[in-house]
């Protein structure tokens, strides 16, 4: 499993996970989870991009950090939105009733196309 993360020049962050979660690194995932939820704070509302495209597997011991971030996130008026699911992960978010709770999105461009702030100076 590969986690990466990145600023966008829009100000999202980018976690981009790949590959196959094995049992040993649920607890590397969650503890990545837990930092994104931390992260949050209403000063600047976090806006995060999960990057899952290439994302093989999703423990469900993992779900519920993922759960805890998104709430944490949406708790600081923030948002949290997934880009690239397969649908393996989708049908699998879906049935423990988090696929409601965010949005997904085709590519990360999207994501972030719809997280961005408006720059201000731009508009009349």
């Amino acid at each position: 499993m590969e986690i990466s993360r990145r600023k966008d020049l829009k100000g999202v962050e980018v976690v981009a996970i790949s590959g196959r979660v094995s049992g040993a690194e649920v607890p590397r995932l969650i503890a990545e989870f837990q930092a994104i939820g931390a992260g949050a704070g209403p000063a600047a509302p976090p806006r995060i991009v999960l990057e899952v495209s290439r994302l093989d597997n999703l423990p469900s011991a993992v779900v519920g950090s993922l759960l805890e971030a998104i709430r944490a996130i949406e708790a600081a008026s923030g948002r949290l939105v997934l880009a690239g699911p397969q649908n393996a992960l989708t049908v699998v978010l879906d049935r423990l009733g988090i696929g409601t709770l965010v949005t997904c999105f085709r590519s990360v461009d999207e994501a972030v196309k719809a997280l961005a702030v408006p720059d201000a100076s731009n508009s009349q």
